[in-house]
């Protein structure tokens, strides 16, 4: 098992107006100590109907983080299209992250996830780049590879 630890902020459960839903959501702590061996991170919460993969890089982007990696990634996508896998169509599904690249630039980045839909069906693979819109939310931790 790996874990990250973050410096600066935390996740917490608040009321979200845009879902009508509790969700956990970034926020800002005072105190820890950054030392020079820590990597950069982002702690982040997705909005809906964003495609994860784009939306990661574009954060990256933001952060100005050539890569990261993904480190805790858990939320609903509508849906799955995975790589070489028949389509998961049932609407909602949640996800978490197992393992995920994501390069700044587009050109390498890669999440592999699973999945359980409203069906109680468990699907994993590979995330077709693109094609994987976020249902509710997708909250997260950049890590700066």
């Amino acid at each position: 098992v790996e874990g990250h630890g973050l410096v600066g902020a935390r996740f917490e459960a608040k009321p979200d107006a845009e879902t009508g839903f509790t969700l956990f959501q970034p926020v800002a702590t005072l105190g820890g100590v950054k030392r020079p061996e820590h990597r950069r991170a982002l702690a982040l919460r997705l909005r809906p109907n964003q495609d994860i993969t784009l939306a990661l890089e574009d954060a990256t982007r933001q952060r100005d983080l050539a890569r990261a990696t993904l480190s805790g990634g858990v939320g609903s996508i509508i849906g799955a299209r995975f790589e070489g896998q028949p389509p998961v169509e049932t609407f909602a599904t949640e996800m978490f992250v197992a393992d995920a690249l994501i390069d700044a630039e587009g050109r390498d980045s890669s999440i592999d996830a699973g999945l359980v839909d409203l069906t109680g069906a468990v699907a994993a693979g590979r995330l077709v780049l693109g094609d994987n819109p976020i249902l509710m939310t997708l909250e997260a931790a950049l890590v700066e590879a």
